[in-house]
């Protein structure tokens, strides 16, 4: 049993250092795209919805991105017919023939990295020359094709498509906008409780900053009087105010942990955990301040991490941080009281999720998900429109793939330029209206738009525009009832998922975590508790597990290996901190005078709080020894343990020590120790002794015969 104790240490370890095996690689499957591959680039710049019969002036790019030269090349105006359903434009967005041409331009020929610029003026009107005849107002597929020579054959090159609203919305029902904040939060891995603040860049500095990302959507939001709900990260919060108070930017983070280093170690040694002060204190809190502006808020889970994955580890802790820590984050940081909703960053829920939700403290909030997943149980969940929020996921520098997407109308979204997409986006509100509005809808059913996760504040000014036109709910409206299933989830492949090996790494460095704290009391003396302690290695594991960029085509491997990466450092660190409760053997051999003589070790601690915990052993069968029944090792200190031992006295026996939680789960790396009793040491000096006086003996003898001769 002892030995198996052993082999269970050397088994851990290896699991806990596994992540290198653990990173998924793209799946080509997920993302296969529908569309035609590009072999140039045409995006367009500039583009205005007209009213009917105003011309259409557009500004495209073209880019030869290929390594031959471009020539007769032809750009045309192409549309198709009006749609009424965001489901009909997002599959003429997809497939659609676009069969009606219009104005054309013909630019110059193009060498190979070489890019020019379009300028077309496209009449709308019925009776002018290379028209569109939109003879309506409405939502309409449009579409400008590249077509030309290369190698001495024709090619269609590249296109840019789009959802253009030509005139005035005539729907004006009520919609309730969600409107996600969220980044990618890059504090550097292994951070432990009560350290201060290390981040690896300052790329969340510059989205905080006047001209940023984040703060440029927060003023589009409080410019268009809040149209909706704001649905906060509790981790891009939580960092925020850290930033207001001070941080460093280092790509290490210094060991908490104090080694004892000779002097010629440090020779010629760099401290590359020093790192330099932050610049964006400033900017954080300006951001702060922005957000105590807002009238509704809700929450996603912690770093937009995928709750499904944090439930399938089946850690109640981890879970609780994912989904339940959020409200009270923001509360105690903003003074603002979040609603009782929980907004997942993939739109849908596992019976993983639904089944451990009630484990993780997360009281009765009511969770939103995409109107075509289903759950179990309906009480808590309600809905969005899937398709609509499908369409808004498409915009922005990395458009994303929703998980309940149809996988027919799914592509590569960056083939369209995104002034294209944030236009196809605002056309999409007015489909969704649209349809909220015809004589055959359920007026009962609420009309709720979600925002993408990675929002684009050109994209979100052209959403808020256009609901603008009508009336949109200021805060939550009427939600919907989720459907009911006893397969919950969603409909469709998640090219996002988190995988196996990945779910199982963080099951295994969280029960890490819970044991570390498990090990540590809390001191009344310290203001630091073992949970807080212990905090932030949960929420690395739920970085490791974030959304973000991960849904979509082009950020997808760099997500990955950012997980990977952050999976590595914190099993790492949990390796130290656990190695830093220890016990110090007392030299190569350890002699008792006699049996009733203790045998004294060493057991070091070098966390923050007091240790408790076991001392366990293996050696002979022969051999007991009579441990303490409870250690208690001070905070930063070490503490002398004395152990009766029943040992052999005719030989040297080796025993292996390790300290182990209360429930048996190993600590400490075990250590060997020589004990020699000396009983049995005197025994055998005692026939050496006698052995040498008989040898003596003899040699006296000889020495007296040989006199005797000579006389």
């Amino acid at each position: 049993m002892r030995r198996a104790a052993v082999v269970a240490i050397a088994a851990s370890v290896a699991l806990l250092t596994a992540p290198a095996q653990a990173a998924p690689t793209l799946d080509d499957a997920a993302w296969e795209s529908v569309r035609t591959p590009q072999i140039a680039e045409l995006s367009v710049t500039e583009i205005s919805a007209p009213r009917r019969g105003e011309d259409l002036h557009v500004t495209l790019e073209i880019v030869n991105t290929s390594d031959t030269t471009m020539t007769d090349l032809q750009v045309t105006t192409r549309r198709g017919d009006r749609v009424s359903t965001v489901d009909a434009g997002r599959s003429e967005l997809a497939t659609g023939q676009f069969p009606y041409f219009a104005a054309t331009a013909a630019p110059a020929d193009l060498e190979p990295g070489e890019r020019t610029t379009v300028e077309l003026r496209v009449p709308t009107g019925l009776n002018d020359q290379g028209t569109l005849a939109l003879d309506e107002d409405g939502v309409y597929p449009l579409m400008f094709a590249l077509t030309g020579f290369q190698d001495g054959a024709a090619h269609a090159l590249a296109d840019d498509r789009l959802l253009l609203p030509v005139g005035d919305s005539k729907a004006k029902d009520s919609l309730t906008v969600l409107y996600p904040l969220t980044a990618t939060v890059d504090i550097v891995p292994g951070e432990t409780g009560g350290e201060s603040l290390i981040l690896q860049s300052e790329q969340l500095a510059g989205q905080l900053g006047p001209e940023g990302r984040l703060t440029r959507l927060v003023d589009t939001y409080l410019d268009h009087n809040q149209p909706g709900c704001v649905v906060l990260d509790p981790a891009l919060v939580d960092v925020a105010s850290r930033m207001a108070d001070g941080y460093t930017v280092a790509s290490n983070r210094p060991s908490i942990v104090k080694k004892p280093q000779r002097l010629r170690d440090s020779w010629g040694s760099t401290n590359d955990t020093a790192g330099v002060e932050g610049t964006g204190s400033a900017a954080a809190q300006a951001f702060l301040d922005k957000l105590k502006k807002l009238d509704c808020i809700s929450t996603m889970p912690w770093a937009n991490a995928d709750q499904n994955a944090a439930a399938k580890t089946r850690n109640a802790w981890l879970l609780h941080e994912a989904v339940a820590r959020g409200n009270e984050t923001i509360e105690d940081t903003l003074g603002i009281t979040p609603t009782t909703i929980l907004v997942p960053g993939n739109g849908y829920v596992t019976s993983d999720f639904t089944t451990n939700a009630p484990y993780a403290d997360l009281g009765t909030p009511t969770v939103l998900v995409a109107d075509n997943t289903t759950v179990t149980g309906s009480e808590h969940y309600a809905t969005y429109n899937a398709s609509l929020a499908s369409l808004l996921a498409a915009t922005g520098s990395r458009p994303e793939t929703t998980a309940y997407s149809n996988p027919a109308l799914r592509y590569d979204f960056a083939a369209d330029a995104p002034a294209s997409r944030a236009l196809s986006a605002a056309a999409g509100i007015r489909l969704a209206r649209t349809e909220h509005a015809a004589p055959e809808a359920d007026k009962d059913a609420p009309l709720v738009a979600k925002l993408p996760n990675q929002l684009d504040p050109a994209a979100a000014a052209a959403v808020l525009d256009e609901l603008a036109q009508g009336a949109a709910e200021g805060g939550i409206g009427k939600l919907g009832a989720a459907e009911t299933n006893n397969q919950p989830g969603s409909p469709y492949a998640d090219p996002a998922a988190l995988s196996g090996p990945e779910i199982l790494l963080a099951e295994q460095q969280a029960r890490y975590a819970d044991e570390l704290m498990l090990i540590m009391v809390n001191d009344p003396n310290i203001a630091l508790t073992r949970y807080g302690f212990t905090l932030p290695l949960r929420r690395d594991l739920l970085m490791a597990l974030s959304l973000n960029d991960r849904q979509t085509a082009s950020g997808y491997q760099d997500a990955i290996v950012r997980s990977t990466r952050r999976f590595e450092a914190n099993s790492e660190q949990l390796q130290e901190l656990r190695a830093s409760v220890s016990l110090i053997p007392p030299g190569n051999v350890y002699t008792r005078s006699s049996q009733s003589s203790p045998l004294l070790i060493v057991a070091e601690n070098s966390l923050p709080l007091p240790v408790e915990a076991h001392i366990k052993y293996e050696g002979p069968k022969s051999a007991s020894l009579n441990t303490p029944e409870t250690l208690r090792v001070p905070a930063k200190g070490s503490i002398t343990v004395s152990m009766t031992a029943d040992l052999p006295t005719d030989r040297r026996t080796d025993l292996r020590l390790w300290l182990a939680t209360p429930d048996g789960a190993t600590i400490s790396q075990p250590v060997t120790i020589a004990v020699q009793t000396r009983g049995g040491m005197l025994s055998v000096y005692g026939l050496g002794g006698l052995v040498a006086l008989l040898a003596l003996g003899a040699l006296a003898v000889r020495l007296r015969r040989a006199s005797h001769k000579k006389k």
